[in-house]
C-alpha cells in the first residue's frame, strides 16, 4: 500500500468514526476550582500560623513535606494506527509497552502538592489493515498539582490517612520519536513529520496513595497525556487527537522533616509526615 493511499484511508476512517470526547471544558473548570481551593486553603493556613509549624510558615513548609516517587507501568497508545481502543485486553498486550516516571513533590497544603514530573513512554502497535507496524517512545517534562480528596474533605483538620485518593492536573513539554515499518517486509518507512522541537501538552489523571512502612508509600496512578498533536505515530491525518494513557504502580519515599520536626511521632512510632 502506498503511503499516500494509507493517509487517504486513515482520513476516511476518521470521518466515519465518532469523534473522541472533548475534555477542554472539564479541564478548565477543574483548573479554576483548584485555583480557588489553593488560595483559600493557603490563606487560611497562613493566617492561622499553626503552632506545629511555628511563625515562619512558608520557611517551615519548604523544609517539610518533600517526597520522591518512582513508577512503572503500561503506556497505552491511541492514534491513527490503533485497532483495540475498545478492547482493553488486546490493548494492553498488543498496543502498550513498559513505561516509567519520576516525581519530586512538595505537599505545601494538607490537601495540595506541587510536583515536578518526568515520564518516559514507550508504545507500539501492529495494524494488519494498513500493513504497518509502529514502534515509538516519547518523554514528558512537566509540573502538576496533586489534589488530595481525603484531606480536602477533612480540612482544616489533617487526619494523616493511611490511604487517600487524589486527582492531578499538569502542563509540560513532550518529545515524540515514532518509527513506522512495513508489517510484512519489516522495512522502515521514512517519515516527513518528524518532530523538530519540544511541544506543549497537558496531562491529567487520578491515583491513590497507600501507607506501607515508616517513610515509604505505595502509589497507583492513571494519567491521560493529551498531546494536542498528530505526531505521536508520525502520521498526520485530520484532527490532532493522538494521546497516551499511562497506568502505573510505584514506590514513594517521604523525606523526614529537617530540624526538630522529625521528633513528631504518630501511631505506633510512625513518623508524622504529610504524605
Amino acid at each position: 500500500m502506498e503511503f499516500s493511499t494509507l493517509i487517504f484511508s486513515l482520513a476516511l476512517r476518521k470521518e466515519l468514526m465518532p469523534s473522541r470526547f472533548n475534555y477542554k471544558t472539564i479541564i478548565r473548570a477543574i483548573f479554576f476550582l483548584l485555583l480557588i481551593f489553593i488560595l483559600q486553603g493557603y490563606l487560611n493556613e497562613t493566617l492561622a500560623q499553626s503552632n506545629r509549624y511555628g511563625k515562619n510558615k512558608i520557611y517551615e513548609d519548604l523544609k517539610r513535606n518533600w517526597s520522591v516517587q518512582w513508577n512503572m507501568g503500561a503506556g497505552l497508545y491511541f492514534g491513527d494506527l490503533s485497532q483495540y481502543d475498545n478492547d482493553p485486553l488486546n490493548k494492553i498486550f498488543k498496543e502498550s509497552k513498559l513505561s516509567s516516571s519520576l516525581v519530586i513533590s512538595n505537599k505545601f497544603i494538607s490537601f495540595l502538592a506541587l510536583q515536578g514530573r518526568f515520564i518516559f513512554n514507550q508504545y507500539q502497535t501492529s495494524n494488519e489493515i494498513f500493513n504497518r507496524k509502529l514502534q515509538g517512545y516519547s518523554y514528558v517534562i512537566g509540573t502538576n498539582l496533586q489534589f488530595d480528596l481525603v484531606n480536602f474533605m477533612a480540612f482544616p483538620n489533617e487526619p494523616h490517612p493511611d490511604i487517600y485518593v487524589y486527582l492531578l492536573f499538569g502542563i509540560g513539554t513532550t518529545k515524540m520519536c515514532p518509527k513506522i515499518y512495513n508489517l510484512e517486509s519489516g522495512d522502515q518507512i521514512e517519515l516527513n513529520t518528524i518532530q523538530k522541537k519540544m511541544e506543549f501538552m497537558i496531562y491529567y489523571g487520578l491515583g491513590a496513595n497507600v501507607y506501607l512502612y515508616k517513610n515509604w508509600d505505595l502509589t497507583l496512578e492513571t494519567i491521560i497525556q493529551n498531546i494536542g498533536t498528530d505526531k505521536l505515530d508520525g502520521i498526520i491525518v485530520g484532527q490532532p487527537d493522538d494521546f497516551l494513557i499511562y497506568t502505573s504502580i510505584g514506590i514513594k519515599y517521604n523525606f523526614p522533616y529537617l530540624g526538630s520536626g522529625n521528633k513528631y511521632l504518630y501511631r505506633s512510632k510512625r513518623t508524622l509526615l504529610r504524605r
